[in-house]
């Protein structure tokens, strides 16, 4: 299989010749390797040795899952992930982390810690090596995405997102076990340890007054922030950093764990189910994933479960009443 230089796999559009989509791949392709961005440039940092190894080591991991289900390796050089200091990182919660399709580059802020700091560039490669597909607007002959993972974009003029919360469910359960294999790693060993060490030690830590648990089954890094001796007692103010993503998965195991139930007869594990899930977002081929679901709970819960994808609240209530 020839190498690959851009996410994109197929351009859809009424009316375009082989030609042209052609062409427009070969644009995307530029994009891929310019990574020009002046307002980027002026902010983002030199990557050290440590996020540069971590790059390489995403890259290692997410091409064995693409070689597992027959895909083709897809290396995304360290020039097309953006790593900007915690100093120059725009204020305001809609600033996050993220991978741009239409621009080919991860944009991330800086970390202090490198558990941390593979955990968001793991996510959001995941995300770059996912299936993707772009389309092109007749009206305004505008590119825009259309397919990113199980991730679909509607053709129409309203804008609407379909099985977004399951995609980011599943990129953020398979970040966590990349993390999770990450014990004994020579880059990652201190802290992982340490964080242990810290949980065992103090079993009843807790946050906001007592009244939310400070260490919970997703704290993957703790660390000492800071302790103080007072006369009566020593305080002690931890820095704990949690998995993401947590009503989104809670829905994906949850409908996991439903279809296992339901055939039993076919499927061992749910590992051999989350595969399925996996193998669709990387490949792109739905119809297996869908199909499953429709013959597990009656026809069109699949595409009932793509249209509730902008209210969470009812997606997870309508994936628990399954």
């Amino acid at each position: 299989m020839s190498e690959k230089f851009t996410s994109f796999e197929h351009v859809i559009g009424k009316g375009l010749t082989p030609e042209d989509k052609e062409k427009i791949l070969k644009n995307q392709e530029k994009d891929f390797e310019s990574q020009e961005f002046k307002d980027l440039k002026e902010i983002e940092k030199e990557k050290t040795p440590e996020e540069l190894e971590i790059i390489e080591l995403a890259n290692e991991e997410i091409n064995k899952l693409l070689k597992k289900f027959g895909l083709r390796e897809f290396n995304i050089p360290a020039k097309n992930i953006h790593i900007v200091p915690a100093d120059k990182w725009p204020e305001g919660e809609e600033y996050k982390n993220t991978y741009k399709p239409m621009s080919q580059a991860i944009t991330v802020k800086e970390e202090p810690h490198k558990t941390t700091m593979a955990l968001e560039i793991f996510h959001e490669m995941l995300h770059f090596k996912s299936y993707a597909s772009v389309q092109l607007k007749d009206e305004a002959e505008k590119l825009e995405e259309y397919r990113m993972g199980l991730t679909v974009q509607s053709r129409t003029e309203e804008k609407k997102t379909y099985f977004d919360n399951l995609n980011e469910g599943l990129t953020e359960e398979l970040s966590i076990r990349f993390i999770k294999s990450l014990d004994n790693h020579s880059l990652f060993k201190d802290e992982i340890a340490e964080t242990k060490r810290i949980i065992k030690a103090y079993p009843e830590a807790t946050k906001d007054k007592g009244t939310a648990p400070l260490f919970t089954e997703d704290t993957y890094l703790a660390t000492i922030a800071s302790k103080e001796e007072t006369e009566k007692r020593i305080v002690i103010n931890f820095h704990t950093v949690s998995f993401h993503r947590k009503q989104e998965r809670r829905i994906l195991n949850t409908l996991i764990d439903k279809l296992l139930e339901r055939n039993k007869n076919k499927f061992k594990s749910r590992d051999e189910i989350l595969d399925i899930f996996t193998n669709t977002m990387l490949s792109g081929n739905i119809i297996p994933l869908g199909r499953l679901v429709d013959e597990t709970f009656g026809r069109k819960t699949f595409s009932q479960i793509g249209e509730l994808d902008d209210e969470i609240e009812r997606l997870e209530k309508f994936i628990e009443g399954l």
